[in-house]
């Protein structure tokens, strides 16, 4: 069924990482943190299996 991913952002912290949503077993799944960043950027999943994170600064 599939996964979302996003990039969410923990504010005791003040550190951001990827959280993912599994369809198959309704569960919240953090997966890495990220570099610090103060620009947007793009997550995208591909070949089904595959997730990239573009970052410019």
């Amino acid at each position: 069924m599939g996964n979302m991913y996003w990039v969410a952002y923990r504010d005791e912290e003040e550190t951001e990482f990827i959280w993912s949503f599994d369809f198959s077993d309704e569960s919240f799944k953090e997966i890495c943190f990220c570099p610090p960043s103060y620009d947007i950027g793009h997550l995208s999943s591909f070949n089904g299996d595959s997730l990239s994170m573009l970052q410019q600064d």
